[in-house]
């Protein structure tokens, strides 16, 4: 079996990996709108307690409870706003990189191109850290910190099913994961 595939990065592929990478995992869409739902809680809990806490001059222990919501609701804050907008502007240099895949039966050619770079790499199945299929891309991780992403799109949605029997033959049943939309 050999699939060739093309993937132009461009802004919806960007920011459709950034949300993804923020609550990676089978449900990672469920993942996001739960944290969309627990942060205003957690805002209104906030806001609840300082209320009580200037109405009824309770106790220093109010004043904890006041202090570790301020903490959560600043570090989900940084994790749902500041770091998607700071991963955007450092990924705005991958525009335009134009990522070609070749598969095979045990590994797959991939060679990435753009003004700055030329790449090309052989990678086997069997080294790859885990692979997400969601319903528009695969996102190959050959390391925790690292992937490449095939838009599915380009390989043509009747080739998927070879695709994904491919490459899940080569690693544990963990690995490669099917994300549920």
């Amino acid at each position: 079996m050999e699939l060739k595939a093309t993937t132009v990065y461009d802004e919806k592929i960007l920011k459709d990996f950034i949300c993804f990478s923020l609550f990676r995992g089978k449900r990672f869409k469920t993942r996001r709108v739960a944290y969309a739902v627990i942060l205003p809680i957690l805002i209104a809990a906030l806001a609840f307690d300082l209320i009580l806490s200037f109405l009824w001059q309770i106790s220093d222990l109010r004043w904890l409870i006041v202090l570790m919501l301020v903490l959560l609701i600043s570090f989900g804050v940084l994790i749902f706003f500041i770091v998607p907008a700071s991963m955007g502007k450092s990924s705005r240099k991958l525009l335009g990189t134009r990522i070609s895949y070749i598969f095979r039966d045990d590994q797959f050619f991939m060679e990435a191109e753009n003004l700055d770079l030329r790449n090309q790499s052989v990678i086997r199945y069997a080294i790859l850290h885990r692979v997400y299929e969601t319903k528009d891309y695969l996102y190959i991780f050959p390391n925790r910190s690292f992937s490449y992403i095939l838009d599915l799109h380009a390989i043509g949605m009747n080739n998927v099913q070879a695709l994904r029997e491919t490459i899940s033959a080569h690693l544990p049943p963990k690995k490669y994961v099917i994300c549920k939309e």
